[in-house]
C-alpha cells in the first residue's frame, strides 16, 4: 500500500480522476495507522476536506472518532455519537465507519467514555459475521468481532469479549490475513492478562509473542515494539466508575459504566439492593419479603388434588383425540378450537405443579414469597432497563430468582449502596 499511494496520486492526475485523489488520502491514513504515525497524519487528511470533500460525506465530523485525533477532539464529538449514528446511512461505509470509531475509543481507554462503547457495541452487533471493507476495498477491518470484543472489555463485560475475541482470530485465521490475525492476537493478550483467570496468563504470553513475531515479520517495528512492551507491567484499562444503586427519597440514584438515571422507588428496588450488597450468596425470598421474620409452618394442602388431576387428565386424552379427529376431516375451525382449549388446560396444570411435576401447596408461605419476589425483581430490572439500558441488560443476566435469589454478575461490579 505504502509504495502505491505515489502512482495512485500520478495516475489520478492524469486522469483527472477525484476517486484515485481520496483513495490516496485513504491509503495514507492506513498506512499510518498501522505505523502508529496517525497523529501525523490526520492534520492533512483535515487539510485535504477542502479539496476533496468525498473524504468526509457528512461533513468531517467523523474524522473527531479517527485515529489519531487530539483526546479533546474525540470528546468534544461524543454527545453528538448516538444521533451521528441514527441518521448515519447504512451504506458501504456503515461498518468500517463503526471500526474506526471502536478503535478509537479502545486505543483512548478512557473509563467514563465507556457509555459511547456500549452505543457504538449496539450498532455493531448485528454484523458479528461480518468483514468491515474500508472504501473501494483499500483496506480491512478484519472481522468485527475484534473490534465487539474491545467494546466490550471497556464495557467491563470481560468474559464476552473473551468470546469475541476467540471468533475474531478463528474468523481472521480462515480469511488469511495475517495483519488482522496480528491485531487480534495482541487485543486477545491484553483482555487475557486483565481478567486474570486460570490459565490467562499462559495463554496471553503465547498470543503476544506470536503477534510480536508476526509485526517484526511485516517490518512494523514500532507494533511489535508497542506490543512487546504489553509483556511487562501489562497497563491494565480500569474498571468503569464506581456503579451506585442509592435511594433518595422516593427515587433512586443509579449509576453504571459512568452513566447516571433515575428510577422510581417500589419494593423491587430495595431487594435489588439487598441482593447487590451480597454478590454470589443466596438469599432467602422471605428474608426479602419479610427480613427477620421466622417462618411459619404449614400449609393449605395441595392446590391440585387427586380427584381434580383424574379429571384433567381425562380431559386431555379427550382432547388428544378430539383433536386428531377434527384434523382427520380436515376441520380446522374444531382444530384451533380444541387446540387452544389443550393449551389453556396445559397451561394451568403447569402453574400448579412445582419443578419436577411436584404438586404446589396452597398457602404455602415460601410458595407466596416466591411468586411474590419474582415479580417485583422483574419489575424493578424492566423499569431500570427502561432508564438505563446497559444496566438492565447485566441485571437480567445477573439476577436469579427462585426460592433462593441471588446476584451473580458476569464480572466484579464495585458497587456504592
Amino acid at each position: 500500500m505504502e509504495s502505491c499511494i505515489a502512482e495512485v496520486r500520478r495516475l489520478g492526475e492524469r486522469a483527472g480522476s477525484r476517486n484515485a485523489a481520496v483513495l490516496a488520502f485513504v491509503m495514507e491514513g492506513w498506512v499510518s495507522v498501522e505505523r502508529l504515525t496517525a497523529h501525523e497524519s490526520t492534520p492533512r487528511m483535515l487539510q485535504a476536506l477542502g479539496i476533496v470533500p468525498e473524504l468526509a460525506p457528512d461533513g468531517g465530523g467523523w474524522l473527531a472518532l479517527y485515529p489519531g485525533q487530539p483526546a479533546a477532539v474525540r470528546r468534544a464529538f461524543l454527545p453528538r455519537l448516538e444521533q451521528m449514528l441514527a441518521t448515519l446511512p447504512p451504506d458501504a461505509e456503515w461498518t468500517s465507519a463503526l471500526c474506526w470509531s471502536a478503535m478509537s475509543l479502545i486505543e483512548g481507554d478512557e473509563p467514563d467514555e465507556a457509555p459511547y462503547a456500549t452505543v457504538i457495541y449496539r450498532y455493531l452487533l448485528p454484523h458479528a459475521h461480518r468483514f468491515a471493507i474500508d472504501g473501494i476495498a483499500v483496506g480491512s477491518h478484519g472481522s468485527t468481532e475484534r473490534f465487539l470484543g474491545g467494546l466490550a472489555e471497556m464495557m467491563g463485560d470481560l468474559d464476552r469479549a473473551d468470546e469475541h475475541f476467540a471468533a475474531a482470530l478463528e474468523a481472521n485465521l480462515r480469511g488469511g490475513g495475517p495483519l488482522v490475525v496480528a491485531h487480534t492476537r495482541a487485543a486477545w493478550a491484553n483482555l487475557l492478562d486483565r481478567r486474570g483467570a486460570p490459565g490467562d496468563a499462559e495463554r496471553a504470553g503465547e498470543l503476544r509473542a506470536q503477534a510480536v513475531a508476526d509485526y517484526r515479520a511485516m517490518g512494523l517495528t514500532a507494533r511489535a515494539d508497542h506490543t512487546a512492551g504489553r509483556a511487562e507491567g501489562h497497563p491494565v484499562r480500569r474498571v468503569p466508575s464506581t456503579a451506585r444503586w442509592v435511594r433518595e427519597g422516593d427515587f433512586w440514584r443509579i449509576s453504571y459504566v459512568g452513566r447516571e438515571a433515575t428510577v422510581k422507588h417500589g419494593k423491587g428496588m430495595t431487594d435489588l439492593a439487598v441482593l447487590l450488597s451480597r454478590p454470589g450468596q443466596e438469599v432467602h425470598v422471605l428474608d426479602l419479603l419479610a427480613p427477620g421474620v421466622t417462618t411459619p409452618a404449614g400449609d393449605l394442602g395441595d392446590v391440585v388434588d387427586d380427584q381434580a388431576r383424574a379429571a384433567y387428565r381425562h380431559r386431555l386424552e379427550e382432547l388428544d383425540r378430539l383433536v386428531d379427529e377434527a384434523a382427520a376431516d380436515a376441520d380446522d375451525l374444531a382444530v384451533s378450537r380444541l387446540s387452544e382449549e389443550r393449551d389453556q388446560l396445559v397451561a394451568a396444570l403447569a402453574s400448579a405443579y412445582g419443578i419436577g411435576g411436584r404438586v404446589r401447596r396452597a398457602g404455602n408461605p415460601a410458595e407466596r414469597a416466591r411468586t411474590t419476589v419474582t415479580s417485583r425483581l422483574r419489575d424493578a430490572i424492566d423499569r431500570v432497563a427502561a432508564a438505563h439500558e446497559e444496566l438492565g441488560r447485566h441485571l437480567r443476566v445477573s439476577v436469579r430468582t427462585g426460592t433462593y435469589c441471588s446476584y451473580a454478575p458476569e464480572h466484579d461490579v464495585p458497587w456504592e449502596l
